[in-house]
């Protein structure tokens, strides 16, 4: 197990909207007959936008589910991690939906960073990190 980071932590989080995006795409899309050969992909192609799709939809539920383990012991936090990195909210706009301070958000911010760092498994930090690579 790696020591957990908020810096693994944002990397994840930040993905979280590529990998929504990605497990919402239509499986087949369009052929195109320009007349240009083509290289072929490795493997079958449509396989690989399945397990694709299949992979991002994992990564979201496990993101989702990490928040609402985190919400059962932090609600304050589970609140902020689901405006800040789902909703897209600001720090102004959490810490009124919240009541509280933008300082208090701003501290907010860097705990519950590191409670999802804690429990998110190490395998989702690794396929993050391949895919900030790509």
């Amino acid at each position: 197990m790696e020591y957990p980071t908020t810096d693994k932590a944002e990397l994840i989080l930040d993905l979280y909207d590529k990998e929504k995006t990605l497990a919402k795409t239509e499986l087949l899309s369009g052929i195109n007959y320009d007349g240009m050969p083509k290289g072929t992909p490795k493997g079958n192609p449509s396989v690989n936008a399945l397990t694709e799709r299949i992979t991002a939809s994992n990564y979201i539920k496990t993101i989702k589910t990490a928040i609402d383990l985190i919400e059962d012991d932090y609600p304050e936090y589970a609140i902020y991690l689901r405006e800040n990195y789902m909703q897209h909210k600001s720090k102004t706009a959490i810490a009124m939906d919240m009541s509280v301070s933008r300082a208090t958000v701003y501290n907010l911010a860097e705990k519950a960073m590191m409670e999802f760092a804690k429990i998110i498994p190490d395998e989702i930090a690794e396929y993050a990190e391949t895919l900030t690579v790509k």
